[in-house]
């Protein structure tokens, strides 16, 4: 894979989400004018895709009980299984995705996600919602 700017041996893609996504300079040090959200959401979302070769589609539609979760003793892949109806075969079928990126996932689902969560429901935000549970 190719490398560039000053730190050579980091892969292209990677100073791209931390430029593009994390809002770094290209020192790697945080931007102070960065005004970006979703952080998180967003590099385990890339990560998820980039490691796994999903197309755009599938890693967008699935749910966080989809992904497959860290193990203990668990390799450098884990195994998930894409839906049918999402598929451009329209058949089910088997991915691998690396450790790294599906623990980015499940510390975006324990952290970020969870604090919007938490504030949304202290302000009543699912109160509002016909029909939710």
């Amino acid at each position: 894979m190719r490398s560039c700017g000053s730190r050579n041996s980091e892969p292209v893609w990677r100073r791209w989400i931390d430029i593009g996504l994390r809002g770094h300079t290209g020192e790697g040090l945080p931007e102070p004018s960065w005004v970006g959200r979703l952080e998180d959401r967003n590099v385990a979302f890339v990560r998820m895709l980039v490691s796994s070769g999903l197309r755009l589609q599938e890693g967008a539609s699935m749910l966080t009980f989809e992904v497959p979760r860290r193990r203990l003793g668990g390799g450098r892949y884990y195994r998930g299984t894409v839906a049918a109806a999402v598929t451009r075969s329209k058949k089910q079928r088997t991915f691998y995705v690396a450790a790294d990126a599906v623990g980015d996932v499940e510390t975006y689902v324990a952290s970020s996600r969870a604090w919007v969560i938490r504030r949304a429901q202290r302000v009543g935000r699912y109160d509002l919602l016909p029909g939710m549970r």
